[in-house]
């Protein structure tokens, strides 16, 4: 039985982690990340979605989402030598998605790696026009509150009891 839970209890955090989706365009962007950051764990995973094109009449916004300190997330403005490039939204002719896994140790090198309790920022100050991409300060961050904050949060797993039939909850976080 204690070789069980032993198993159980290692394999509880990995079942349980989050996806996370936004999508990139002024007009269907999540309001609520307008105002409030977004809890994640370590061990869940952030889409951004950047999507195509549908008609005509809709605008594609290209976009450079670069990581930023707090200071410039606040600004709407980046410093290059002190951003991240995250992602590129440029392709109008098909959804493209970026995506990240938060993990305290990246094993990419120059990978960001996140702790637990820190916020971290992810802003495009382009205007959504591809002749704007590079501009280094405003755009859709200024003008339409595009701008994202990530607060690393703890661990939030099951309590844990020493009898068997109490696990059998755990086949919910089995996706």
């Amino acid at each position: 039985m204690y070789v069980l839970l032993g198993i159980l209890a290692l394999t509880v955090p990995a079942c349980c982690k989050d996806y996370h989706d936004v999508i990139w365009n002024s007009r269907f962007f999540p309001h609520h990340l307008k105002h409030s950051p977004m809890n994640v764990r370590i061990g869940d995973q952030l889409t951004i979605i950047c999507p195509k094109s549908f008609h005509r009449g809709m605008h594609y916004e290209y976009a450079k989402l670069y990581w930023v300190g707090k200071q410039d997330f606040d600004q709407c403005t980046h410093n290059t030598y002190y951003t991240n490039l995250m992602g590129v939204c440029a392709n109008e002719s098909e959804t493209t998605a970026i995506k990240m896994t938060f993990r305290k140790y990246n094993p990419i090198p120059n990978g960001m790696d996140f702790q637990i309790g820190e916020t971290y920022y992810i802003i495009s100050t382009s205007s959504g026009y591809l002749e704007d991409i590079n501009q280094p300060t405003g755009g859709l961050c200024w003008r339409e509150n595009m701008k994202l904050a990530i607060r690393i949060v703890g661990d939030k797993l099951p309590m844990m009891k020493y009898e068997v039939h109490d696990y059998q909850s755990l086949g919910e976080c089995i996706h």
